[in-house]
């Protein structure tokens, strides 16, 4: 039977944050290059979405909400979230919520009560951030369910 090699904690080879994959030796940072090459493009791509139409948004933003400002500026409403937050259309303290905010998005139309379990969230909050998101807002009109009265249920 071969002897199991331990090595010291800090000559444990390195994996990639994003994708798993081992880091080459003399990468010191906590990705791989192409997952950051992957990170620059999408930074470069949100920094021209921001400055293309920032009137256009804020207005898109205003009437439709996030799906709204996606369809404005034709990406996806993951980068309309980036771009709306770094435009300055949410409160400030947004920008600490964003990854919260992004999974958000990407539970798309789950219930407030099952987006806030996966989360760790109160339902309440979840509405908050829908609503401040214009989520409720974005695509076809909602019907409201009928009202119901005493006469109607006679």
């Amino acid at each position: 039977m071969g002897t199991m090699h331990h090595l010291p904690i800090g000559d444990r080879p390195a994996v990639c944050e994003s994708c798993s994959a081992r880091l080459a030796r003399d990468n010191s940072g906590r990705v791989c290059s192409p997952c950051r090459r992957s990170e620059l493009e999408s930074m470069a791509r949100r920094a021209a979405l921001v400055t293309s139409d920032p009137i256009g948004v804020g207005h898109a933003f205003e009437a439709t909400g996030l799906g709204g400002v996606a369809g404005h500026l034709g990406c996806s409403i993951e980068d309309a979230l980036d771009v709306v937050v770094m435009l300055g259309l949410l409160p400030a303290a947004y920008r600490r919520r964003l990854p919260v905010l992004r999974q958000l998005v990407l539970l798309g139309r789950a219930s407030h009560i099952a987006a806030a379990e996966a989360l760790g969230l109160s339902r309440w909050t979840v509405a908050t951030y829908r609503r401040d998101l214009g989520l409720d807002r974005s695509g076809p009109a909602r019907q409201r369910r009928p009202e119901r009265n005493a006469a109607a249920i006679a």
